[in-house]
């Protein structure tokens, strides 16, 4: 039985760990693009990571220590007699003399098929002899071949190696608790540090870690024992991960996990998240697709907990995606009575969720602070989710510049289904709570997380901060949203000494008067003297 870390320990070996992925990542730095070497590292990392787990789980089968199965050499008969019983245990399986060990012994060893034993020991864990596999394509991010990496092939070799030989030198039990956690926690990390290098295009994939525990408090607070959870919009899966670890620490098992998401590289990125988290691949159901043109219903599934951040203000043409928004009998939002724009898809996205939502489920959503007010169809449809049906929770305004990806001002949506015909809105001004600065963005604190979820849950009104509003007030104001409109901040007014301000502007006046004097005598002397060019 392994020691229990301290949390000195555990923080040690977590930047151990980080500081070993990020000089991974100066390994790659040249023509390649971050947000691409970045599926490099990532991948590396979880083919490190399920190879260690793989080499336990042998040596715990067989009854032997680690370090007496080497994993580095030819198959043999001892482990191919573990070769069903594993790939039962972890849903997956390479070859002996494909695994991590095997091919950093092949590069020491100058051995020329090192790489092929590493394209083998990929293709192993993704087709897994099954064309359905959760795992297919997970490493379609890391080409080896492409010139993107190095010009020549003995360039891209030398690189790839040094990568290679760089994640070796991570010092951890994949098996174990808490090392899995620093896995973990080392991949959302570095996740987290390529968003905001990445600007918008590398921060597509992330939603900051205090905005994504804010989603995932105030879900499983409403339902602890939830079943599963699903995002439409994944991207790297962080959202789901916490959501399912709150479920995880209240009742001891995790949850289904649903997600869809169009990127594939991103797709990869939250599959392996979820496999260094420790959820096994039929523990979660992730789709690569076009959710707003072609989205997976899972069988008909209706979600407990759905938690999201869908791209702010996509449009319905875009980066050659075109999306067939204005049938107007699609079922997500055919009893709205109307089509969604094509101007924004922000509420495509959210329709999309509530279609999916069990009647007793929760929904959390990131949005751009304009759903809360625009007009036109997307004002129609905002009408209707609060006059026809009041699914509307909470609004939560959010501090600006949180997002690696958006400048714009961003709020969280809380929707349930349950509620009662004349339940109120609570609204939430967290604009001006407690934040800190981290390089071009602002971070919340562990304080205002705190403060956020407790008054949601709580449904707490606070002075200045949140209020409970009527249905009724709300149509007064055409339904609009907006937080502003109902959380009034006092207007504080200063007193003025109206005598001595007075004072201030005569001896102003005095003031300029006697320097316009001074001009206007310097400027008759100049004319005297013949002071101009000659």
């Amino acid at each position: 039985m392994m020691t229990k870390l301290t949390q000195k320990q555990i923080e040690e070996k977590r930047d151990h760990v980080v500081n070993i992925l990020w000089s991974a990542s100066n390994a790659l730095r040249g023509t390649m693009d971050s947000s691409v070497f970045m599926n490099y590292i990532l991948g590396t990392l979880t083919y490190f990571v399920l190879s260690d787990k793989l080499h336990r789980k042998i040596a715990s089968s067989l009854g032997k220590d680690v370090k007496d199965i080497p994993f580095n050499e030819k198959d043999n008969s001892e482990l191919s007699k573990s070769k069903n019983i594993i790939t039962k245990l972890t849903g997956y399986w390479i070859s002996p003399k494909n695994s991590f060990n095997s091919i950093i012994n092949k590069i020491d060893n100058r051995e020329i098929d090192w790489l092929q034993s590493w394209k083998e020991g990929m293709n192993e864990i993704q087709d897994n002899g099954n064309n359905t596999s959760n795992l297919k394509g997970l490493f379609s991010g890391i080409d080896v071949d492409t010139p993107n990496l190095a010009p020549t092939v003995t360039e891209r070799q030398n690189k790839l190696s040094r990568l290679l030989k760089i994640i070796n030198q991570i010092q951890i039990n994949s098996t174990h608790s808490e090392d899995i956690e620093i896995l973990g926690d080392s991949y959302e990390y570095l996740l987290g540090k390529f968003a905001s290098g990445s600007g918008k295009k590398g921060g597509e994939f992330y939603t900051p870690k205090e905005v994504s525990q804010i989603l995932a408090n105030i879900t499983t607070y409403y339902k602890p024992d939830a079943k599963d959870v699903y995002d439409f919009a994944c991207g790297s899966g962080s959202l789901l991960l916490k959501a399912a670890k709150n479920i995880f620490v209240k009742t001891g098992k995790y949850p289904k996990i649903y997600g869809q998401e169009l990127a594939v590289t991103t797709w990869n990125l939250a599959r392996q998240n979820m496999l260094l988290h420790e959820i096994k691949s039929d523990k979660f159901a992730l789709v690569n697709g076009n959710t707003i043109e072609n989205p997976d219903y899972f069988g008909g599934i209706k979600h407990d907990i759905e938690v999201n951040n869908a791209p702010f203000n996509s449009h319905a043409v875009e980066k050659g995606v075109v999306y067939t928004t204005v049938i107007p009998n699609d079922q997500r939002w055919q009893w709205t009575g109307t089509t969604i724009p094509d101007g924004s898809l922000n509420w495509a996205f959210l329709l999309t969720g509530l279609h999916t939502l069990d009647i007793n489920g929760i929904m959390a959503s990131v949005m751009s602070l304009g759903v809360l007010t625009s007009g036109g169809k997307e004002g129609d449809i905002r009408k209707k989710v609060i006059a026809n049906r009041n699914w509307i929770h909470a609004i939560i305004e959010l501090p600006k510049n949180l997002f690696s990806n958006a400048s714009v001002p961003a709020c969280i949506l809380v929707f349930r289904k349950n509620r009662k015909v004349n339940d109120k809105v609570l609204f939430v001004n967290a604009s001006e709570l407690e934040t800190f600065k981290a390089g071009p963005k602002q971070v919340l604190t562990d304080k205002t997380v705190k403060e956020i979820c407790d008054i949601v849950n709580l449904r707490k009104e606070i002075n200045e901060v949140s209020k409970l509003i009527d249905l009724k007030e709300i149509a007064k104001n055409d339904y609009s949203l907006s937080v502003n409109k109902y959380v009034i901040k006092k207007t504080v007014y200063q007193n003025i000494d109206i005598k001595s301000l007075q004072d201030s502007f005569v001896t102003m006046k005095n003031e300029l008067d006697k320097e316009w004097k001074e001009f206007e005598k310097m400027k008759s002397e100049l004319v005297e003297t013949g002071g101009e060019d000659e």
